[in-house]
């Protein structure tokens, strides 16, 4: 740029305007052509990372879509497995429902009664206490004590559950219990109760007096559908069922 400026400026003669102003125009050129040259060193980058931005947008996109519709399609295995074991869960209630439907439960019996033939000692019993109706067949299949021995370090006897025959008497027993209150084998004070599945007790307890079903039978109000439905919940969530409260002289909350 100097060497050219000499060129076209004699030393020896006057500057003109002209010369000067040429000069000062090839000069901004120049500066102005490197200015441009030194940004654009700088720019090129900087598309390149966006360019590579923008693909990783793109693909982030892709990849949220796909996770969106295996979710859904998750939601929906979910739903499918839980009314499966809404149906599994409702078969196994009507399953123990079924089974014990013909059974009693005896509370207050001392632990000593019954160790040579339970069955035999409760049948006679029973038949004093309570004349079967008609042609009901007093008949008692089997007798025995719920639960393990290590319960009566919290207790002073197990519950006894009783099967009949004869569903008939069963419900007769249960009615003449209700209208007593209590019954008595010789001096111990017992209670009768209908031998429900845990998912019964629990439903009652969280039934409110008011609503009218707090029934006392398997067969009444509490369908098998409703205790499916609260025995899943309540695996799903591992919660605890409340502590027992006093309910109606014959429901059990054991």
């Amino acid at each position: 740029m100097a060497a050219e400026s000499e060129e076209n400026i004699n030393p020896g003669a006057p500057v003109t305007y002209a010369a000067m102003t040429n000069a000062l125009s090839t000069a901004l050129s120049a500066m102005e052509k490197s200015i441009l040259e030194n940004i654009s060193s700088l720019i090129k980058p900087l598309y390149s990372q966006m360019e590579d931005m923008q693909k990783t947008l793109n693909d982030t996109k892709v990849q949220a879509e796909r996770a969106v519709n295996t979710s859904i399609e998750n939601k929906t295995d979910i739903q499918q497995l839980q009314q499966l074991e809404d149906i599994l869960a409702e078969k196994a209630i009507r399953t123990d429902m079924s089974l014990r439907q013909n059974n009693l439960k005896i509370r207050g019996l001392d632990e000593a009664v019954g160790k040579k033939d339970l069955t035999n000692e409760i049948k006679q019993w029973l038949l004093t206490e309570i004349k079967p109706a008609g042609d009901i067949s007093p008949i008692i299949t089997k007798a025995y004590r719920a639960g393990p021995v290590a319960i009566l370090k919290t207790r002073p006897s197990r519950d006894v559950i009783v099967t009949f025959m004869d569903l008939r008497y069963k419900k007769q027993v249960l009615t003449h219990a209700r209208k007593k209150g209590h019954l008595m084998f010789k001096k111990d004070k017992l209670e009768i109760f209908p031998d429900l599945p845990k998912e019964a007790l629990i439903k009652r307890r969280e039934l409110k007096p008011e609503d009218g079903l707090r029934v006392l039978d398997a067969t009444d109000k509490i369908t098998p559908m409703e205790l499916a439905k609260q025995n899943l919940k309540r695996k799903i969530r591992s919660s605890t069922p409340s502590p027992p409260r006093p309910g109606n002289r014959h429901e059990d909350i054991a």
